[in-house]
C-alpha cells in the first residue's frame, strides 16, 4: 500500500534454493493494476517497464506467465 516500507530483494543464487539479499529499502508510492492481453499495445507503458515496445512486453508475458496476465505494478521512491 502507498506509504508502506518495501524491502527489495534478489536471490543470491538459484531461485527458491538460495538466500535472498536485500538490494535496498524504499517507500511504496503507488500500486496499479496491470492487464496484458493479446491486444496490449501501450508502448509508453512497455518502455516504463524496460521493454523496447509493447509487442516485446506482450511476448515476454505470453512466454513467462501466459495471457491474459493480470497483476499489480508497484512503484517506489
Amino acid at each position: 500500500m502507498p506509504g508502506d516500507r518495501l524491502s527489495l530483494r534478489a536471490w543470491a543464487g538459484a531461485p527458491y534454493r538460495s538466500k535472498q539479499r536485500e538490494l535496498r529499502q524504499a517507500i511504496c508510492e503507488r500500486v496499479e493494476r496491470i492487464e496484458i492481453g493479446e491486444d496490449f499495445a501501450d508502448n509508453a507503458e512497455a518502455a516504463r517497464d524496460g521493454f523496447p515496445n509493447a509487442a516485446a512486453m506482450r511476448d515476454w508475458f505470453r512466454v513467462h506467465h501466459s495471457l491474459p496476465f493480470v497483476g499489480d505494478r508497484i512503484s517506489w521512491r
